[in-house]
């Protein structure tokens, strides 16, 4: 395998606005034939199939956030042949990276590249092995919007301070923790803001055509990553999911059994009769408001949408070096060895 490369910058993404990370800052660290895209609009995607098609691109770098890699995976589904879709690589271009988290990238766009570079380089010298993964995205099915592909998909009390983390117009981590904080402490206070957040949504929900037997939930969250945003690693027995199925919880708790036992609800410790917390082939969601997809937000007041899996994308497994931050410390993430896919090189080719 030779691998050609394409890194494609989303220009309007959180990071890529403040720190600048355009087609020149790459340059220096790059192939000779490596393409390097600035986009500024989801019409320049149209130009990435172009060139995916006629470059023979087989590894794409997407350089934003996860709405970037949402809409980007959604119109590689919808454009090229399942066969023709690149190996992909998230960068930690955006406001919400949890894509690139769960993969374990933990160094900024700059540093990954450069080091996945050399990665590409030593492979090609048959000098290293460069490994693989697929991910089953999801594929949502929304009876206004159409079809998309993502990673999670989420509403109820998720949706609402989505909203308002956007809104604020600050967005970072410690942003989305203090609104966290505060909308719990609002509520433990009893005020007006934080019963909004707090109040349950009507819905209707079956799994894998079971009907989910409460007609009121506080939240509904699938996901392919075990790790949500801040420190929500939320899934009960994550190891159980494999390629095929996502995960799949819904809540409908009384809101003061949420926060009493918020710890163990955000590390994937708790199971509780009026709770799904498992895994799921099949979703059907109808319910009040609006939803999330990797925090693209609908401005809807009801929601219709089937969640099922879509087709395994080809993630490349970063090197340790990349996986690795600046004290040495290798963060744990969802790779599982067991589907990981071992790519060698001959020396002599």
């Amino acid at each position: 395998m030779i691998l050609r490369c394409c890194i494609v910058n989303n220009m309007n993404a959180g990071k890529n606005k403040k720190q600048a990370y355009n087609k020149s800052r790459f340059l220096p660290y790059v192939q000779r034939d490596t393409v390097i895209l600035d986009t500024y609009s989801i019409e320049d995607l149209e130009t990435v199939i172009d060139v995916i098609k006629k470059e023979g691109i087989n590894l794409l770098i997407l350089n934003g956030g996860d709405g970037t890699l949402q809409i980007g995976i959604t119109e590689l589904i919808k454009h090229l042949p399942h066969e023709k879709i690149p190996i992909l690589l998230p960068l930690r271009g955006g406001t919400m990276n949890m894509a690139a988290n769960n993969l374990g990238i933990r160094k900024s766009p700059i540093d990954t590249v450069r080091i996945i570079m050399d990665h590409i380089r030593d492979f090609h010298k048959g000098e290293e092995r460069l490994s693989t993964i697929p991910l089953k995205v999801l594929k949502i099915k929304d009876t206004e919007h159409g079809t998309r592909y993502g990673f999670t998909f989420s509403n109820g009390i998720v949706y609402k301070i989505q909203k308002e983390y956007y809104a604020a117009g600050n967005p970072s981590f410690q942003s989305a923790a203090n609104l966290t904080t505060t909308i719990i402490g609002n509520f433990i206070l009893g005020t007006q803001k934080g019963k909004y957040f707090f109040e349950k949504i009507r819905a209707h929900i079956t799994i894998d055509g079971r009907v989910y037997p409460y007609n009121k939930t506080l939240l509904s969250v699938a996901s392919v990553l075990q790790k949500l945003v801040l420190w929500f690693k939320p899934f009960y027995q994550p190891e159980k999911k494999g390629i095929d199925n996502f995960y799949f919880l819904s809540v409908s708790m009384n809101s003061f059994s949420i926060i009493a036992n918020i710890r163990a609800l955000s590390s994937g410790r708790m199971l509780h009769e009026k709770a799904f917390n498992g895994v799921a082939g099949k979703v059907t969601i109808q319910s009040d408001g609006g939803y999330g997809i990797d925090g693209e937000l609908t401005d809807d007041g009801y929601t219709d949408v089937t969640i099922e899996g879509g087709p395994a994308i080809n993630f490349l497994v970063a090197p340790e070096s990349v996986r690795t931050n600046m004290i040495g410390f290798t963060s744990r993430h969802w790779l599982n060895g067991n589907f990981i896919v071992n790519h060698t090189n001959s020396k002599s080719r």
